[in-house]
């Protein structure tokens, strides 16, 4: 059978996962930090400032965000 692992985030966690404009800049703008890839973006979007990256980082920390990708399978 298929387990899931659910956790219940409070009000105050729960505002972090609303739905943003900066999706797409946001992602590019946290990846770019561990490949400058990411900074090739095509407008009209353009990465986050560094106020918005800021609070982006600083919202995933609250969330205890970890990036995974450079884990084996």
């Amino acid at each position: 059978s298929t387990k899931f692992n659910v956790s219940i985030l409070t009000p105050s966690e729960s505002k972090f996962l609303e739905p943003k404009p900066f999706n797409i800049s946001g992602l590019h703008s946290y990846y770019s930090k561990e490949n400058e890839i990411y900074k090739n973006i095509l407008p009209p979007l353009s990465l986050l400032n560094k106020t918005n990256e800021n609070d982006l980082v600083n919202s995933l920390k609250k969330l205890n965000f970890t990036n995974n990708s450079s884990l084996a399978a």
